[in-house]
């Protein structure tokens, strides 16, 4: 194992011989590199395994090193769908947004049945939004008791709820082989077999029912770019297409009920902002009329809740990480190639000199003297470049 640091690169923790820096308290990975930054800098290394891993935590150095040096620290498996593929479904809101209403209207619903009792809103959460994705990707919704819906929200859950064992398998893919699965890593194996087997046969069902005139959601519209496009460079497979829908579910589902889930608990500490929040509605929307996308412009208190909630609450605090396919030059530092670069969200969401008590939950921080919205692109909920 290499557990030395080149006098070239990011600054960091002592590393110990064959262990690196393993022996930093990972449990607590979030303390660790917070640690780190007050005393090594917003650009940091680690040395974990065989890898090496350069940790940023300053909006300046991203963009550095994310958006000026993209085109070669932007490696990351199937990132060609999402730039060139699926942009142009995206522009089209209004069928995401037409789903979305539809299943608030029906998790309003099941909030009434509770008549007002506690209960853990977790599972129903992660069901609704299951379930948006899955107009997105599949073109139909489940009612909420359907078996389907409920194994491939179980299956989510289980990938989800192992962050920490998904990672560490990245740096040290060998603990996969320990016996007993003391690490976790055949629970989080079988959860993703399972998520690719519905996935692969819900493609299936998609090229056997799919006309080219009628494109009914995102699965459709990549079975079209595979059988109708020009893609002269690059053949879109069935694996590639169900990998897709993998990452939208895996990648969507935790970080949109988890948002939400925050949002409900600032709410119910703040009755205040609740109040203000309603008031704002009804003063600027028709009654009984939902809340639509059209209406932002009109309600920036309310979103200025949303941005404060995506900041105190950051779903991710680092980022996907990113991967060096050369050497990258900085002011100070070389990152190597083949480093992995993990941008630490948490650290911009939560920088003093940007946010006065960044601890403390304060919707006003995105208001200007008129009430209206600033400051918005000071926070990154969910990464750059």
């Amino acid at each position: 194992m290499k557990t030395r640091r080149p006098w070239n690169y990011p600054p960091g923790p002592p590393s110990v011989p064959f262990i690196g820096n393993l022996n930093l308290d990972l449990k607590n990975l979030l303390g660790t590199l917070r640690q780190c930054r007050k005393k090594y800098g917003d650009i940091f290394s680690l040395i974990l395994g065989t890898e090496t891993v350069v940790v940023i935590c300053s909006r300046d150095k991203i963009t550095e090193v994310l958006v000026k040096n993209g085109d070669i620290a932007s490696d990351r498996p199937r990132s060609f769908f999402y730039s060139e593929l699926l942009t142009p479904y995206g522009y089209d809101r209004l069928p995401y947004e037409k789903n979305i209403l539809k299943e608030v209207t029906v998790l309003q619903e099941k909030l009434k049945e509770k008549q007002g009792l506690p209960f853990d809103v977790t599972e129903l959460l992660h069901v609704s939004v299951s379930n948006v994705i899955c107009c997105f990707s599949f073109g139909k919704r489940y009612n909420h008791e359907n078996k389907d819906l409920q194994t491939l929200t179980k299956v989510v859950a289980d990938i989800s709820s192992n962050p920490d064992v998904v990672g560490l398998l990245t740096f040290l893919p060998f603990l996969k082989y320990l016996p007993f699965d003391l690490v976790g890593a055949k629970k989080v194996k079988r959860a993703f077999n399972l998520l690719r087997y519905l996935c692969k046969q819900e493609t299936i069902r998609h090229k056997n029912t799919y006309q080219r005139d009628n494109i009914r959601d995102i699965l459709d519209y990549l079975i079209n770019l595979q059988l109708e496009g020009d893609m002269q460079d690059f053949q879109i497979t069935d694996e590639m297409i169900t990998e897709v829908i993998i990452e939208l579910f895996a990648a969507g589902t935790e970080t949109s009920s988890t948002s939400l889930r925050w949002f409900l608990l600032f709410i119910i500490k703040h009755p205040a902002i609740q109040e203000r929040m309603h008031q704002e509605i009804m003063e600027n929307v028709e009654a009984n009329v939902p809340v639509t996308l059209q209406d932002r412009h009109k309600l920036p208190y309310c979103q200025a809740v949303i941005l404060e909630t995506l900041r105190l609450g950051t779903v991710a605090p680092f980022s996907l990480p990113h991967m060096a396919t050369d050497d990258i030059d900085l002011e100070d530092c070389m990152i190597p190639k083949g480093a992995y670069i993990l941008p630490s969200l948490d650290s911009i969401n939560n920088n003093e000199e940007d946010f006065h008590n960044p601890d403390e939950f304060h919707s006003e921080r995105f208001l200007d003297l008129e009430g209206q919205i600033t400051n918005h692109k000071t926070i990154l909920p969910f990464s750059l470049g």
